[in-house]
């Protein structure tokens, strides 16, 4: 009994169809339209600052508890929420670097993106969006 219920939950932790679904928004003014995971992952570990033309990159998450911060995190970012918190607890500890802006609300990460040239977050897939671009996951083709 107790190894059936171990591997319901190791299922129901680590499968994303369990989550929530998260799109990338970035403002307009950025140039991307794809972004490699590993690009995403770097972003958000505040490792990579500025995008190619060199505009600062401004990252903006929702609060760590959050279910589609959460979502963010494992499906997109291929971490855990408290792996990430480290890395950014880091940042600060050693005064190297900063945590991203911390949002409440989609409409406040909608407005943020919107309004902060550079800046990059995520929101929920059925989120209607507005002003911003959508990234698309994946190489870009050549």
């Amino acid at each position: 009994m107790k190894k059936n219920l171990f591997a319901f939950m190791l299922i129901a932790l680590f499968s994303n169809t369990s989550l929530a679904s998260a799109k990338v928004i970035i403002h307009p003014s950025v140039e991307a339209e794809r972004l490699d995971a590993q690009s995403l992952s770097r972003i958000y570990a505040m490792q990579l600052k500025s995008w190619e033309n060199g505009e600062p990159i401004r990252v903006f998450v929702f609060p760590s508890r959050s279910k589609l911060h959460r979502s963010f995190i494992i499906s997109k970012l291929k971490m855990q929420p408290h792996q990430l918190d480290r890395l950014w607890n880091r940042l600060i500890f050693t005064g190297i670097g900063r945590a991203p802006t911390v949002v409440k609300s989609e409409a406040e990460m909608l407005k943020k993106i919107q309004t902060t040239p550079g800046a990059i977050g995520y929101i929920g897939e059925k989120a209607k969006v507005k002003g911003v671009k959508v990234v698309h996951m994946g190489i870009q083709d050549e």
